[in-house]
This record gives structure tokens, sequence and C-alpha cells, in this order.
């Protein structure tokens, strides 16, 4: 699995679009993520350390598996600190999430409830050990402020406004215009590129809060240093195939309906868990969750029986819930198109659509 899991890194090692970032204070409302965690937050720790005090850990995860991470290295007559940007991918057969970022291995943390990660070693494996390796979830979400990174993504200039979007999160911020902001629009103007054309660039530099033109401050990149530029240099898309199971599917429509996750609840997701010789789903809408087993040949695909927790749960979740039972009993078959998921009746009839949201 360990190796597998690296080449699907790889591929993923490269832009990926997202919806851009805006500002700290339009963050999405806390949900109970489908792998398990209730983000977004910010786990802190101090782990061990084999050759100083302690490795002081800020790590922010947000649902659209993206991260800020800084960790520091404690003692010494100067701490060393490294800051990284990257995603974040889900094992939902090992309980892990992979951070994968640019400058190293990718790293591994157990899930140990919804406000814990346990750190594993390098190559994947847990670490049996008295000592604490655990980060646990802040009270409030406080991203960190990222310094001294080396960051490939496009510089854009449009409208009196400059944006960057960054290659590995696929997320986009507004540039600062001080520091070496004005190098950076000396390439871009050197390069002729037509009107709002975005000029490929890598940059050191950060991700910090400055003063907005409207509304609250914001993150921006601040340019330290331009290294290359390339005007016909693009992010490249992953072209990496995503498994129909042991992907985490957060169910986007049931029949006629849209699923609105409620703020603070569970998110909406179906699981087709194969491990060793076993296949079994999970799913919910965010209140009862449905089990079952699940047979899979080519196209044709049922689900259930299924067994179900039996809480009470209020609208639209009632509504939303029995609409869940209908399409697992009726299921027969599906379509996999990339990220998107749908399952259909024995007619060929749609039932339900589902996007990839948390895979390996």
């Amino acid at each position: 699995m360990f190796k597998q899991l690296l080449s699907v890194l790889a591929a993923a090692a490269v832009c990926v679009p997202v919806a851009a970032a805006a500002s700290d204070a339009d963050a999405p409302e806390t949900l109970l993520t489908a792998p398990g965690l209730r983000l977004p937050g910010s786990f802190i720790g101090t782990l061990p350390c084999a050759d100083c005090e302690g490795i002081s850990h800020h790590l922010d995860l947000w649902p659209d598996r993206t991260y800020h991470m800084r960790r520091t290295w404690l003692g010494g007559d100067e701490p060393l600190a490294r800051d990284e940007i990257g995603r974040w991918f889900a094992d939902p057969v090992d309980r892990t999430i992979i951070l994968h970022g640019a400058a190293e291995m990718p790293l591994f943390w157990d899930i140990e409830g919804p406000d814990e990660v346990r750190m594993r070693d390098i190559s994947g494996n847990r670490i049996e050990s008295s000592l604490n390796y655990s980060l646990t979830r802040a009270e409030a979400f406080d991203p960190v402020e990222l310094q001294n990174l080396f960051i490939s993504g496009t510089f854009r200039y449009m409208a009196d406004a400059a944006s960057f979007s960054e290659c590995l999160s696929g997320r986009s911020y507004p540039v600062a215009m001080e520091g070496e902001y004005l190098a950076l629009e000396r390439a871009e103007l050197e390069a002729d590129l037509p009107p709002a054309a975005p000029l490929y660039t890598t940059i050191e530099g950060g991700i910090l809060e400055r003063p907005s033109m409207e509304g609250p401050p914001r993150r921006h990149v601040v340019v330290a240093r331009v290294g290359s530029t390339d005007p016909t240099g693009a992010c490249v898309t992953p072209t990496a195939d995503i498994p129909l199971e042991n992907t985490f599917w957060r169910i986007v429509s049931l029949g006629d309906t849209t699923l609105t996750p409620k703020p603070d609840g569970q998110e909406p997701y179906l699981l087709l868990r194969q491990a060793e010789d076993e296949t079994r789903f999970a799913a919910t809408v965010g209140c009862n969750r449905f089990m079952g087993g699940y047979a899979l040949a080519d196209d044709a695909l049922s689900l259930g029986p299924a067994a179900t927790t039996m809480m009470a749960c209020p609208p639209p979740l009632d509504s939303y819930e029995r609409q869940l039972a209908e399409v697992l009993g009726a299921a027969r078959s599906h379509l996999q198109d990339g990220t998107a998921l749908t399952l259909l009746d024995g007619q060929g009839a749609v039932l339900g659509v589902f996007e990839a949201a948390y895979y390996q």
C-alpha cells in the first residue's frame, strides 16, 4: 500500500484546481469531515526530537484538502523553523491522512479522533512509544503565517490587482505590493503576454496577513525574490485515476435533492471500503450511519442489505436519510468519470450523484 500511495502522491504534486482562498475570516463553517476530522482546524503540539529539545508543530488543515504547517526545532542558540504548504490525502483503510508538500517525503498521521492526529514514522508505520506524538486541535482556528517558502505558480495582473495561484495546493492569493513585487511585475511586462494572461514563475517569499482593499485583512503572497519565469509554462493537472473503492465520495444529490451539510455536522459521504478479502460500505447524510456489504463487477454495483444506527434525525436530515436508504437499496450499477460518480437503478435511471472528496 505504501508504494501505491507514493505513486498517487507523486502524481498529485502539481496544480489541483480548488476554490480560491478568500480570507481567513471567510473560512467555511466547522464540519466533521468524512475521514473523521473536525475542520478547518489548527492542530498544535511539541513532539519528541532525537537531537533537540522538541519539535513544535502548528498544522492547519482545511476541508478542501489543503494544509499549512510550521515546524520549529527547539533548543540551541537559534531555533530552526521550516514552513510548508501542500495538500493532504486520506486513507480510509488505515485511518490516516498523508501530507504532501513540495520539499520532502509524505508525512503520515493517524486520525485518533475528530480533534487529534498522531504522527507516524517516515515510512508510514505507527510509532510504538510512550512518548507523546500527538497534535490536538486548538479551540480557535488560527492559521499560521508562512515564511521562507519556495513556491511555483502563476502570476496574473488584472484590473489593478495582482494574484498568485500556487501550483501544489491550487490556492489563489492576492500579491502584496511590497518586497520584490515590482521585479515580478517587470517580468510579467517583459514576457509580453496578452492582457490578463498568467505568467508561470517560481518565487521565494511568504504567505502573510496584509490589509485588504476591501473587508478584513487577508493572506497575501509576499515576494522576497523572483526565480525563474516561463511565459509558456503552467501548473500541471494530475492524471492519476481515482479509485472507486477506498475513496470518500461526498454525496452531492439524492434524486432531485441537493444535500447541504449542516454547520458543525457530519459531512455526507459514501465509502466503498476494500481491505484484504473484505468489502464493506458505509454511508451517512449526517445523522445515522448505514453499513453493509457490497458486490462489484465491472459497472454492476449492489449495496446491502444495510444495518443502521437508530438516532432520531432533525429535518432536513430525516428526509435526506429516507432518500439515502432508497438509493442504497435500488442501486444496481454505477458510472464514474474522474471525480464524479453516479449510481443508477436497474433501468438506468439516476439515483444519486457523488464527487470524490478525500482520496489517496
